[in-house]
């Protein structure tokens, strides 16, 4: 059964991801206090993708097959990362050093080189997400068979802990921080139809308490990536669903993101990157940091978008879901 809330949801996460990566083209240096509160607000969309991610899989579990399923996602998710990620490849293995990788990456031979980019997902800002949620595709019988015996998610909130205590880093250490989100996921979708009620029934308590820990965050200067904005997350992934039940929200341009998100996914970071150059080659610095021109910007990296996936979908009408993913 198709879930119109959780589309919704997928188009609101897509949104998340390119506004969180779309921080890096202005320079927040003369409202620095407005940039950290932007990125609270806006940053890490990855908790939302991730969380989509875990409910639908077990929305779907009772169909699944092993084989089928690792071939879908290969087809689908794989091989769009290992085509979109090319050019980025070349361009950092051939013509450009790329900034923030370990010191020795660049003594080792160009062809493994080319091997830790696709392993780690580091030539793109948001493609490290593709190797990490690989891992859980492999994991699939162990988290159907988790489903399926229930008592398993009695260990949520230690599972929380341990996703608090292990930050982002590495691809299994970002796997073992992002399996709670990925299971708290599944938890919510496994008692939909007690939780659902539940959520539009206390949805004023999950936004105070949205509220509440937002003020933490900004008062108190927890990192971006503390255990003060994961807990916030994972409240706000339920006021969205609670939000979305309630008020049977039907956007169109929200329904349309998610008809596009993998797309999107795949190929807003050249964009982005693209204008970062033009912005350093053309004016020397980039644009100064204001929320309204953030947002323009933003919208305008999601029509982009839109148009680059709509020529795509229409030269390739039955395989551009093997390019970019939709």
């Amino acid at each position: 059964m198709f879930l119109s809330y959780v589309h919704q949801f997928r188009g609101i996460a897509i949104f998340y991801i390119v506004s969180g990566h779309a921080i890096s083209a202005f320079d927040w240096h003369s409202n620095p206090e407005l940039g950290r509160i932007t990125k609270m607000l806006l940053g890490n969309g990855t908790v939302f993708f991730v969380f989509i991610a875990g409910y639908l899989f077990q929305h779907l579990s009772k169909h699944y097959e092993p084989k089928k399923y690792l071939s879908t996602k290969l087809k689908v998710v794989i091989l769009p990362y290992l085509l979109v990620s090319l050019p980025a490849i070349i361009y950092f293995v051939f013509f450009q050093e790329r900034f923030g990788l370990w010191p020795e990456f660049y003594e080792n031979p160009q062809w493994l080189q080319v091997i830790y980019f696709y392993l780690n997902g580091s030539h793109l800002a948001p493609l490290w997400f593709i190797p990490m949620i690989f891992l859980f595709y492999l994991a699939a019988p162990l988290l159907v068979a988790f489903d399926k015996a229930r008592w398993p998610y009695l260990l949520m909130p230690a599972l929380i802990i341990v996703s608090i205590y292990i930050p982002r880093g590495s691809i299994i250490q970002s796997f073992y921080h992002f399996f709670s989100i990925y299971v708290f996921g599944m938890f919510l979708s496994h008692f939909k139809n007690k939780i659902n009620l539940l959520l539009t029934k206390f949805l004023v308590i999950c936004l105070l308490l949205t509220l509440f820990f937002s003020l933490i965050y900004v008062e108190y200067y927890f990192e971006e990536y503390g255990y003060i904005n994961f807990i916030r997350k994972l409240i706000v992934c339920c006021l969205f669903i609670g939000c979305l039940l309630k008020f049977n929200l039907k956007i169109y341009f929200i329904g349309l993101l998610g008809d596009y998100s993998f797309g999107i996914f795949f190929i807003h970071s050249y964009i982005i990157s693209l204008i970062k150059m033009a912005e350093d080659s053309f004016i020397g610095h980039y644009w100064q940091g204001h929320f309204m021109a953030f947002l323009l910007f933003v919208f305008a990296i999601l029509l982009i978008c839109i148009g680059i996936i709509n020529l795509i979908k229409k030269l390739l009408p039955t395989r551009s879901r093997y390019l970019i993913g939709c």
